[in-house]
């Protein structure tokens, strides 16, 4: 069970992961890299 849920967790992850970065483009990050 506790391979599954790991698992589980990562899916969730990898699905959340994205649509954080969709909802928050991060506008500051990509000025910085181009700051830099």
């Amino acid at each position: 069970m506790s391979r599954s849920l790991l698992r589980v967790d990562v899916v969730m992850t990898m699905f959340t992961t994205p649509l954080l970065f969709r909802r928050f483009p991060f506008p500051p990050l990509r000025q910085h890299h181009e700051h830099s």
